[in-house]
């Protein structure tokens, strides 16, 4: 059975982050139940969420990211040129209001 984002994140559940949460403090853990304190992102977080639906919800994985595989453009004129085409393929613009 497949699940929506909305709908498996919309319940509250005892994880190890939470468990540590409590450890520390149970108001601490309780504060983070309600939304009192808020969830930064961190880069490596969000690396983890991106590894871990690429590998077990692949059909999502495809709707929330765009994987490029190209090497670092050398040139200013190709690095130019690969954001423009980034840009296009995020927003779905014309290539000619792209620049390109």
């Amino acid at each position: 059975m497949v699940i929506s984002d909305k709908e498996y994140y919309s319940e509250k559940r005892v994880s190890n982050s939470s468990l540590k949460w409590f450890e520390f403090s149970p108001k601490y853990f309780m504060m983070h139940l309600t939304n009192e304190i808020k969830q930064i992102k961190l880069s490596w977080l969000e690396l983890g969420r991106q590894i871990h639906m690429s590998i077990l919800e692949p059909h999502l994985f495809k709707n929330y990211y765009t994987y490029l595989d190209y090497t670092t453009p050398k040139s200013k004129n190709q690095l130019e040129f690969c954001e423009k085409f980034i840009k296009y393929k995020d927003t779905k613009i014309s290539l000619k209001d792209a620049g390109i």
